[in-house]
């Protein structure tokens, strides 16, 4: 079970460890390796995971799809 943390300042409570997108698996065309990176953030969400680092400008805009 993924450890949470209670805010004050929000309801939420986030898992103590997020998953980072700005560096994905990239395929040989230099796009992101879809297939590699499901299977990771599959593996993340179903360990607990709930925070998820992401910006638009991440892969070209993306990371976020």
């Amino acid at each position: 079970m993924m450890e949470q943390r209670k805010t004050a300042r929000w309801k939420a409570e986030p898992s103590l460890l997020g998953f980072g997108v700005m560096r994905m698996p990239l395929s040989d065309e230099g796009t992101i390796d879809r297939k590699k990176s499901d299977a990771m953030l599959r593996l993340a969400y179903e360990s607990g995971v709930t925070y998820y680092d992401t910006a638009y400008t991440y892969h070209n805009g993306e990371s976020e799809p």
